[in-house]
């Protein structure tokens, strides 16, 4: 395939001329997503993020594992248990529920240029209403009503909180930055249970309270959230990846199961099992001897998940989570709690380093990052839904209060285990499939017939030896040099050699069969990619046109970065126009039903870039330059020795027969590769039958010779002088006789096409007979070459562009000659 076909309607193509665009006129715009910053602005950020994270761990160490707990003592003395069973089962039922609807409103705000701050005061302010009426409530069925009023505005908070970490730091430093949130988790998590199990009681609500309002004020100005749309070039996972975030999920879902057994009932273990006088002092104290210990790991941890397998870590965090799990089961001893606490946060250090990290990289889609967030939270929630109910069950059941908390805890080490091992499922992210021989084998002895039978390909020359990578370059016509250069550069290749091509990225979209098959086959092949068996064949993306395409390519993008959104809140109302004229049914249109069946060919008329609204306009803008270079990478990075690069560097098809100005990928190009040859073609299309199309092999050359030896070598056709004699001629015989004074004319250094060379009177009789009768009507154009608006001006500009050529190779060669004395 060629570098990068037009790919557009012929209907389409005259109405919106040139759309000759560089990656410099994307201009070099700065979206809100994170970029690579200094240290010291990173270490800063990343306290101002900690600091409400802080603060909501505390809150939540604090609130249900001990104040909650000992409010209902006094509140419900007699069915405590069952009582806190039902609130904590509610409170995270609330906390599932509410991120993922708190998540659609913050990424809806974003997507519209807001901010999502106003929604964590908002949810903080509505959070520490809740704490400090708590204390007042004096009977539990208003308990329960004011904890949910207060779970409500903390996970709405931390649901905005939590989605600016990665539109603000980069995704190199997300590692770290988990380390510091598990820091921050930690630390919160010891001041919570510090001051729930120390403080008075009497300000333990209102010191809460405090705490939670200075750290959404920390946070607020330490962290300059810009207004706008985040920025993303690429898909952050594939759908092909959403596997990975199903064992994510299930991993973190077993191992906070496994963590909310322990935390749930542990102050009634030490009350019912170890008979301690002061149960909550005795619950903070081995507590924070084990988050004491985590903390001291923790940042490091994180650090070093930049730099290694994060499954690694979150797979042996697990393990002593287990151990200590079944220590507080078989050894339920005062003297033992330190040995097992110490072990419990050994482990609980490492996830939490690791956790948050890990969790960012499996989310679906980056650009609802809120909404997926909130979803990827529910591994979390769910299990404080369920561990109460499953673990008062067993506690209300069991013979006595020591049977029952050891059938806990071993259930709680069995889900640290799988927990652990279901993050080992995860594997190594999976790289793109690379070069199948079979596959190119197959795809040539099915295609070859089809070309056989379709064109009539003519070709001079062949491809030189090559023990380093050879860079061929053709110039670009049409699809068919794209088919068939690839075809004869892979026969002529040992086994296993590979044949890489750069292709426009339209053939790695839905659409691209539309207007290339057959209208029947176009229409119900309309929604087809065939952009993975391409990439097997060797074909990698470029985009060559990045802001002038086709509607569904635009649609797709966004599809593919930021959901199947309504067509109406992307596009503008006039791109939808022909759309709604078509629609049949009165649901509102999504993105993905533009590469439905029925819109196929009005989806490929190209549009501007302008025809997106904001903000998606801005961000196709900011993405697309970065997105280019990306891909010139990739595909340079991937030739090797003895291998083949074909390209066509115009970027476009020629709409006026000349050799176009070549693009950014060749330059790279020809600075990595130093062997290059061309392939020169020519369609001849003034004559009847097949098309015929002309191609010669040309010397060795010079890259910086590259086009000149193109418009040298490209072979001149029947065509090319019937189109140059007929002008100004009156009738057939006196254009016959210019045509063959013309071809004595020729250079004798010229590529004549063979027919045109050995029987000229009977090739020239024929193109003649099927140019002059369309010539009398006017402008003359073909469908077999889509996109020339004026066939006549296209073979007369080729004919002086190869005459000048060669003219230019003569002169150098003569000043080579060495000069007699």
């Amino acid at each position: 395939m060629g570098e990068g076909s037009q790919d557009l309607d012929p209907g389409c193509l005259l109405a919106f001329g040139s759309m000759d665009l560089e990656i410099s006129s994307l201009g070099g715009h700065k979206g809100v997503m994170a970029m690579d910053m200094p240290r010291s602005s990173s270490r800063m950020l990343q306290w101002g993020l900690a600091a409400y994270w802080f603060s909501l761990n505390m809150e939540g160490a604090a609130l249900l594992t001990i104040l909650i707990p000992m409010t209902l003592l006094k509140v419900s003395p007699e069915g405590h248990v069952s009582q806190l069973s039902r609130i904590v089962s509610l409170a995270a039922l609330f906390t599932m529920i509410v991120p993922p609807v708190a998540g659609v409103y913050s990424d809806r705000q974003k997507r519209q240029g807001k901010r999502r701050m106003p929604l964590m005061w908002w949810g903080t302010a509505l959070n520490i209403t809740g704490l400090l009426i708590i204390p007042w409530v004096s009977r539990a069925s208003i308990l329960t009503g004011i904890v949910l009023v207060t779970v409500v505005g903390q996970a709405a908070s931390q649901t905005a909180y939590q989605a600016m970490m990665p539109e603000i730091l980069p995704s190199s430093r997300w590692g770290k930055a988990s380390g510091y949130m598990g820091l921050a988790s930690l630390l919160g998590t010891i001041t919570g249970l510090g001051t729930a199990g120390f403080a008075p009681s009497g300000i333990r609500y209102p010191l809460l309270a405090g705490i939670m309002a200075v750290g959404m004020l920390v946070t607020t100005f330490g962290v300059r959230e810009q207004a706008g749309a985040p920025e993303e070039g690429v898909p952050h996972v594939t759908v092909a990846n959403h596997k990975k975030f199903i064992r994510v999920f299930w991993a973190r879902f077993l191992v906070m199961l496994g963590q909310t057994f322990l935390m749930t009932f542990i102050l009634y273990f030490f009350s019912e099992v170890l008979h301690v006088s002061q149960p909550a002092a005795h619950t903070a104290f081995v507590a924070a001897e084990a988050l004491l210990g985590a903390a001291l790991s923790t940042v490091i941890i994180g650090w070093l998940s930049d730099r290694m397998s994060r499954r690694v870590v979150v797979f042996l965090a697990g393990l002593p989570m287990a151990a200590a799990s079944l220590g507080f089961a078989l050894d339920p001893t005062i003297q033992a709690m330190t040995l097992w606490a110490l072990l419990y946060g050994t482990g609980y250090g490492a996830f939490l380093s690791v956790d948050w990290a890990l969790g960012l990289e499996s989310i679906p889609d980056l650009a609802n990052v809120a909404r997926d967030l909130g979803v990827w939270g529910i591994a979390s929630n769910l299990p404080t839904v369920i561990a109460p109910a499953i673990g008062g069950w067993i506690l209300v059941h069991a013979l006595n209060p020591r049977q029952g908390y050891t059938t806990l805890f071993v259930t709680a080490a069995v889900m640290f285990l799988l927990g652990s091992l279901a993050v080992l499922t995860l594997g190594k992210p999976s790289a793109k499939k690379p070069w199948s021989p079979l596959l190119a084998w197959l795809v040539y002895i099915i295609v070859t017939p089809y070309v056989r039978i379709r064109y009539r390909v003519h070709v001079t020359g062949k491809v030189p030896a090559h023990p380093q990578a050879l860079l061929v370059v053709g110039n670009h016509g049409q699809d068919i040099e794209g088919l068939v250069v690839p075809l004869l550069l892979f026969r002529t290749q040992p086994w296993g050699s590979r044949v890489i091509s750069a292709g426009s990225q339209r053939l790695f979209e839905p659409g691209f069969f539309t207007t290339r098959l057959p209208a029947r086959w176009g229409y119900w092949f309309s929604a087809f990619n065939v952009g993975p068996i391409l990439w097997r064949l060797g074909v990698r993306p470029i985009e060559n046109q990045p802001l002038f395409r086709p509607i569904t390519s635009w649609a797709y993008h966004i599809f593919q970065t930021q959901g199947n959104l309504l067509a109406s809140a992307v596009f503008t109302e006039k791109a939808l126009t022909s759309f709604a004229v078509a629609r049949t049914n009165k649901e509102p249109m999504r993105l993905r039903d533009l590469w439905q069946a029925r819109y196929a060919r009005l989806s490929t008329c190209p549009v501007s870039v302008t025809a997106l609204q904001e903000p998606y306009r801005q961000q196709m803008r900011q993405q697309l330059a970065a997105r280019i270079r990306q891909q010139i990478a990739e595909l340079l990075n991937d030739v090797r020795d003895g291998d083949i690069l074909y390209l066509t560097p115009e970027g476009r098809y020629t709409q006026d027969g000349r050799v176009g100005r070549f693009r950014l990928l060749w330059t790279l190009a020809q600075q990595r590769i130093e062997e290059v040859v061309g392939i020169a073609t020519a369609y001849d299309v003034l004559r009847p039958g097949p098309l015929h199309v002309w191609m010669r092999w040309t010397e060795r050359m010079k890259a910086s010779w590259a086009q000149t030896i193109l418009r040298a070598r490209r072979p001149i056709t029947a065509s090319h002088v019937v189109a140059v004699a007929v002008k100004g001629m009156a009738d057939e015989s006196s254009v016959m006789a210019r045509a063959k004074a013309l071809i004595a004319e020729i250079p004798a250094n010229a590529q004549v096409a063979s027919d045109l060379a050995t029987r000229p009177d009977e090739v020239l009789t024929r193109a003649l007979h099927f140019l002059w009768p369309r010539h009398q009507l006017g402008v003359v154009s073909d469908p077999r070459l889509p996109g020339v608006p004026d066939l006549l001006q296209y073979y007369r500009n080729q004919w002086d562009e190869t005459l000048a050529a060669l003219t230019q190779i003569s002169l150098e060669e003569d000043q080579d000659q060495p000069k007699p004395e």
